[in-house]
């Protein structure tokens, strides 16, 4: 393999292609690259979402492409549900990239994060997790080459970042760059592999690793999900290396948890065994061991509340994940159609697409569906209109008594022209206005004619008519009414009673008197927050003296450890302590001495405008013996 100046990683943008591959956006920066999310295109709208790791720019030499390369090559044999599958090794314009699965998921460290804010990690989770954890190991450890020998690979990384956790509770191991093989490890070289606080004793050592380095790893992360803290972890690289090499053991978790179950611990502390020795040989021991101790850890139940759990913590970050990475595919998706429109404007050839006229005839078009368009909008309102108006109320009687209307003025009309005379001679006086008489809806078509008229005198004679016919239909009416009694002397109604009238009722109210005036008290003023420099200062007492000091339990005190808490301190006007909170707990068999030691600090007044405050301030205490 030829070797690589990498300067063209600095240039890769989203969009690009690498191989068969488009990026699509940055994800994440591994130890020695950047990974990005990218897809994979085929025919019939065929997609599929990759990672790939692309080696970092700082990487100028030839370890950086050994390193991907080794990591291609075995983790590439490797076929396990609980290790990420490696799909491809390519290079492109200087650049080496690696092609992996796409975790839909988060990393141990987040589930960390999360599940503090929620009270930790439950017992049987973290024990499902890390049982998964050495399911992955196990089939590492058991790799075999061509001819059936084992190769005896180990990862020698194993961390929270190096754990991915996907959205249905399933453990990914990746990043195996750092992995080693017991034919192909060098020692001696003084060049350490791994992260500091997640190596054993004897990968400091320079010793020989074997699959017993990933055992002791693995069950320093079995020690920080269940207790929630590292066993061994110091304020600086050189202490946790000093205290991974001591030969003082790691804390016992039942020191730290009251209720920490006895079989649990028992595993974890020979996980973590210092003398390889005596500490389990192979990461199938180990899940065995757990199994044991906590079998309500492991079974269909427990992964599917396992499952539960994990989108409790991780749902609002995947949803985000997933909106952002559709975005980018957009994104991709548009610069590719005008990325494909010009190419082909370019390569076809101008006789073969007149463009000028295309665009000319397109511009006719377009104006002709416009016209089309406003024109149908214009016959589609009144009939809108039209079936949206609401119908107009008709009385009844008015709608009976129509027809009988509609005809007095014909009628009228036929009566005055048999009663004048024949003659056209006779009629002198000037011809008078004519009114149109209404017709009947129902009685007009298209094939009448124009509409008869009437005059003025004619009209009033049919009007006169109608009074007459109504007057008679009354009377008609009205005397079967008086035969039965019911003429038009009869008696009114009586009236009903008129009632007086009545006052609302009123509520009786106590008139009480007046409080007498009495001047209200000023409102205790609200602590003043201090600088944790400025409230440690007012202290009247010496907080390292015995009486005055947290003391770790004996089996911590015997572990040497430093255990530090974030603790604010809230002191009254007169200097006494009036409340203790713990923000971050040191464990619990510590948290439970803090507010009792603490309340018996005493501090001189914070003055402010010559009057004496009270305070609190936040503080880091560390304890030690």
């Amino acid at each position: 393999m030829s070797s690589i100046t990498n300067h063209h990683e600095g240039e890769l943008v989203s969009g690009q292609m690498l191989g068969r591959y488009e990026l699509l956006m940055p994800i994440a920066t591994g130890g020695m690259g950047t990974v990005w999310a990218a897809r994979l295109k085929g025919t019939r709208g065929f997609r599929k979402l990759v990672a790939i790791k692309t080696i970092l720019r700082s990487f100028e030499n030839s370890d950086s492409e050994r390193m991907l390369f080794s990591e291609a090559m075995l983790a590439s044999q490797i076929h396990h549900p609980n290790v990420a599958e490696t799909l491809e090794l390519g290079e492109q314009d200087g650049v080496l990239y690696l092609v992996m699965e796409l975790v839909t998921g988060e990393s141990l460290s987040f589930l960390l994060k999360e599940a503090h804010k929620r009270g930790g990690v439950p017992f049987q989770v973290a024990v499902n997790l890390v049982g998964q954890v050495c399911r992955g190991l196990q089939a590492a450890h058991e790799l075999r080459d061509e001819n059936g020998q084992r190769v005896g690979l180990v990862h020698r990384d194993i961390s929270p970042p190096n754990v991915l956790v996907t959205d249905t509770g399933t453990v990914k191991i990746v990043d195996f760059g750092v992995a080693t093989t017991t034919s192909s490890a060098t020692y001696g070289s003084g060049e350490i592999k791994g992260k500091i606080s997640y190596l054993a004793p004897e990968q400091l050592r320079g010793e020989p690793v074997d699959a017993r380095v990933d055992v002791f790893t693995t069950g320093i992360l079995l020690y920080l999900l269940t207790v929630g803290r590292h066993p061994f972890r110091a304020d600086g690289e050189a202490a946790t290396v000093a205290r991974i090499l001591s030969d003082t053991p790691a804390a016992p978790p039942s020191a730290l948890l009251e209720y920490y179950p006895e079989a649990l611990e028992a595993v974890v502390l020979r996980a973590l065994d210092k003398r390889k020795e005596t500490r389990f040989p192979s990461a199938l021991a180990l899940l065995e061991a757990l199994q044991r101790a906590v079998p309500d850890a492991f079974g269909p139940r427990a992964d599917g509340a396992v499952t539960v759990y994990v989108k409790q913590l991780m749902n609002e970050r995947l949803a985000e994940r997933r909106a952002t990475l559709r975005m980018a595919e957009e994104l991709a998706e548009r610069s590719v159609s005008r990325d494909s429109v010009r190419s082909v404007a370019a390569i076809v050839a101008p006789s073969m697409m007149p463009q000028r006229h295309k665009a000319r005839r397109a511009a006719w078009l377009g104006l002709g569906a416009l016209f089309v368009g406003l024109g149908s909008a214009a016959a589609a309102v009144p009939a809108y209109l039209t079936l949206i108006a609401p119908p107009q109320a008709v009385p009844v009687a008015v709608a009976a008594m129509a027809p009988q209307m509609s005809q007095l003025p014909l009628r009228a009309a036929r009566a005055t022209a048999e009663a004048a005379p024949a003659s056209a001679d006779t009629a002198t006086a000037p011809e008078p206005r004519r009114r149109a008489a209404p017709r009947p809806a129902a009685q007009r078509t298209r094939s009448d004619g124009p509409d008869e008229t009437v005059t003025d005198s004619e009209y009033n004679a049919s009007l006169g008519e109608f009074a007459e016919r109504l007057a008679t239909r009354e009377q008609a009416v009205a005397a079967p009414m008086a035969e039965a009694g019911l003429g038009p002397d009869l008696p009114p109604l009586p009236e009903p009673p008129r009632m007086p009238p009545v006052m609302p009722s009123v509520s009786r109210v106590a008139v009480l008197a007046p409080a007498p005036y009495r001047e209200l008290e000023p409102a205790p003023a609200a602590p003043r927050v201090l600088p944790s420099k400025v409230g440690h200062g007012l202290l009247r007492i010496d907080p390292n003296s015995a009486a005055y000091r947290v003391r770790p339990p004996g089996a911590l005190d015997r572990s040497g450890q430093a255990f530090k808490a974030t603790v604010k301190v809230c002191v009254a006007a007169d200097g006494g302590v009036s409340n203790v909170s713990v923000l971050r707990s040191a464990g619990p068999a510590i948290d439970a001495q803090i507010p009792t030691v603490l309340s018996r600090w005493r501090y001189r007044p914070f003055l402010e405008a010559g009057r004496a405050t009270p305070f609190c301030y936040t503080f880091a205490y560390v304890i030690a013996n």
